[in-house]
């Protein structure tokens, strides 16, 4: 988000500019020397923080301040107030008139970097908020929508006592049938794994036949499918799927 340094002092100007471009991360820094033209500059680029002069021979820092805060679209702009007053009076106008922070003129550079974070920081949470409150208040539409709808519906639906009771009726059957309806589907689901298994060891059983059917295959061959098959039964448990089959069922 782009930083705005607003002062009449260029000095003060370059300082507080190479300070943030070394130090924050942002978007880029903007210089002003003419107060007058603060506004024009809102209006032309998305700047997030000022960093603002309280005390300046053409227009009074806490006037422009006040100017800025008058408009709806500038309220949640971080504004720190640069000055070197020290008395509590000037710093309440600061803070009344709409100043979020303060940094102490001459400017100190740590104190500088840690209030513009700072600043930066609450920019970005204001705009996640306004962000969220802008999906709740889209949200709170399409239930509103929603809302109305259902209550056509439910109208709708009192006009026939006879359709309301079905309605109860049916919400009764289908969550006495839902029950069942699951276990059959899980029991079909373990049926459907045993048959894979059961066709593997058919395969086998099957080739095995082709094998014994010719009499030049060696016993030897003979005796390893045979092997072979004993293992696959095992693996596959063919035992425990044949037992299970007819209760599962």
């Amino acid at each position: 988000m782009k930083i705005l340094v607003v002062d009449d002092d260029n000095f003060n100007l370059r300082v507080a500019q190479d300070i943030i471009l070394a130090n924050v991360a942002n978007d880029g820094v903007m210089i002003c020397n003419k107060p007058e033209t603060v506004m024009e500059l809102l209006t032309r680029h998305k700047i997030g923080v000022i960093l603002l002069d309280s005390l300046m021979p053409e227009v009074n820092g806490i006037d422009l301040l006040r100017q800025i805060r008058s408009r709806e679209e500038y309220r949640d702009i971080q504004i720190l107030m640069l000055t070197g007053m020290s008395d509590q009076n000037s710093l309440r106008d600061c803070f009344e008139s709409g100043a979020n922070d303060f940094i102490n003129k001459p400017i100190n550079p740590d104190v500088l970097i840690a209030r513009t974070r700072a600043a930066i920081k609450m920019r970005q949470y204001i705009l996640q908020l306004k962000e969220m409150l802008q999906r709740v208040d889209e949200q709170y539409n399409d239930l509103q929508a929603v809302t109305q709808r259902l209550q056509e519906t439910q109208f709708s639906l009192f006009q026939t006592e006879k359709l309301a009771s079905l309605g109860q009726i049916a919400a009764g059957v289908a969550h006495e049938i839902n029950n069942p309806l699951g276990f059959v589907s899980s029991n079909l689901e373990i049926l459907e794994r045993y048959l894979g298994k059961v066709r593997e060891s058919l395969n086998v059983y099957q080739h095995l036949g082709r094998q014994l059917a010719d009499p030049r295959v060696p016993r030897a061959v003979l005796a390893g499918m045979q092997q072979k098959i004993a293992e696959q039964q095992e693996q596959n448990k063919l035992g425990i799927i044949l037992d299970d089959l007819e209760p599962l069922i």
